[in-house]
């Protein structure tokens, strides 16, 4: 068996670019989609936060000759911050060599498998923050309940979904966050969205058989500049049982949304992921004895935050 502690480490900064290359779309992931990364200066700490009461109220700006600059009246407030280091070590053998031709290339697959794996705990943890039912817990405020027989996937047709989005879009803007631009679901849903009679009476001729629409026909119909579609899976068991396969993002839940990618964190929003500011990746590895290898490991700095009122309205019971 490898050695799992190691001897004498050394960077290695050769493998950042395979570590980098992984394709989290291929791979159905989606948390930098939902909360788009934003760089901090520090690990943890606190910052400003604009009130949403405040971010669009009214100020009379017009002022007479000499008059002082209006300016708002509100409090400010604040929220704390505090990013994760996410760590996983795969060992190269180099034996392996002789399938893939070049050591060097068995490193790299393994800094991309450390890639997945970081990225996969990362994602499990967005999904939990943001398909949350106590952060999204106050009924017709920011969630609500499809009525049984009404969910999305029934196959009488009888879901809503234009009906239950526009009433989510309803809530999003008397909760003070302006209109929504983004749809979070997950592929299940969007695979079943079809069998909804609503949705096919928009559609019209345009459609003869319940299938996978496109995109661009769902965000027209829907009225929102983004449909992000979940399709991870993980496995919650422990090595040697009996593997127990998951939807990282719900059936349960669909989420109307306000995704910003600005550099103005303060702006009402979902939430971001944050970042350590100009901190890539750490790769590194250390020689391991037997089987002859090398342990890569990668260590990672970061942390999905949403924002003190995050700006979304979750919908529950979306899936029979």
């Amino acid at each position: 068996m490898y050695e799992t502690s190691p001897s004498a480490t050394r960077p290695r900064d050769d493998l950042l670019g395979a570590y980098c290359a992984l394709d989290t779309n291929s791979a159905g992931l989606i948390a930098d989609q939902v909360l788009p990364p934003f760089q901090v200066a520090q690990e943890d700490g606190m910052y400003s936060v604009i009130p949403r009461e405040a971010y669009l109220q009214r100020v009379d700006t017009k002022r007479a000759i000499g008059a002082p600059a209006a300016s708002s009246d509100w409090s400010p407030d604040s929220d704390t911050f505090s990013l994760a280091n996410y760590a996983f070590k795969s060992p190269a053998f180099e034996r392996a060599a002789k399938i893939y031709g070049s050591f060097m290339r068995v490193q790299d697959i393994e800094a991309r498998r450390c890639a997945l794996k970081i990225a996969l705990d990362r994602e499990i943890d967005t999904a939990a923050a943001v398909f949350n039912t106590t952060t999204f817990g106050t009924n017709n405020v920011n969630t609500f309940t499809i009525a049984g027989g009404s969910e999305w996937d029934v196959s009488t047709g009888a879901g809503k979904p234009v009906t239950d989005i526009m009433t989510a879009r309803t809530m999003h803007v008397e909760n003070g966050f302006g209109e929504p631009n983004a749809l979070i679901i997950s592929f299940y849903l969007l695979a079943r969205l079809g069998l909804c009679t609503q949705i096919r009476d928009f559609l019209g001729d345009q459609v003869d058989q319940p299938g996978l629409l496109p995109l661009p026909t769902l965000q027209g119909i829907f009225g929102l500049e983004k449909i992000i579609v979940a399709k991870g899976i993980y496995n919650s068991a422990r090595a040697g049982q009996t593997p127990v396969w998951s939807r990282i993002w719900s059936n349960d839940y669909a989420m109307v949304c306000r995704i910003e990618d600005s550099d103005d964190i303060e702006t009402p929003q979902l939430g971001r992921t944050l970042r350590l500011m100009d901190k890539e990746p750490t790769l590194e590895s250390y020689v391991i004895p037997d089987p002859k290898g090398e342990m890569v490991v990668a260590d990672d700095i970061a942390a999905p935050k949403l924002m003190k009122t995050p700006a979304g309205v979750l919908i529950r019971n979306t899936a029979a």
